[in-house]
């Protein structure tokens, strides 16, 4: 039997751990509908133009 010290904290870890679970399985849902929608936009995101690492202006449209 545990002490109550004990219960309290393994409760805290589950709570912990499944609350990371839920952030988890959020970020794969929000990832998944984030590549469905570069998908039916035909990837316009990614041939917006931007600045690289140096300052210059470039697209990533290939």
């Amino acid at each position: 039997m545990k002490n109550p010290a004990e219960a309290g904290l393994m409760t805290a870890w589950e709570w912990l751990v499944d609350l990371a679970h839920h952030v988890l399985r959020l970020a794969a849902l929000c990832g998944r509908t984030y590549r469905r929608w570069v998908l039916f936009t035909g990837g316009f995101y990614w041939q917006q133009p931007c600045f690289n690492a140096t300052g210059e202006y470039v697209t990533n449209a290939a």
